[in-house]
């Protein structure tokens, strides 16, 4: 692992604990701490608006710089 892995890790790890972490004192399992990350990553990786995207949620930068490749077929 190089270093900007390992940042990249770290910035990762330190935005999950920010958004998911406040007042939240226990996890009444395992399970449910699971739930929790499962949905803030889904919400991460489909819905929040990230800097490096134009401010666009990655769905939606992902819709605005596709085609459906229809006109492209020769």
């Amino acid at each position: 692992m190089d270093r900007r892995d390992r940042e990249q890790r770290r910035s990762f790890n330190a935005t999950l604990k920010r958004e998911t972490l406040p007042g939240a004192t226990r996890w009444g399992s395992p399970r449910a701490a699971r739930l929790v990350v499962f949905r803030w990553i889904t919400r991460y990786n489909t819905k929040q608006r990230h800097s490096h995207g134009n401010y666009l949620s990655p769905t939606s930068y992902e819709n605005a710089h596709t085609t459906d490749g229809l006109d492209h077929v020769a």
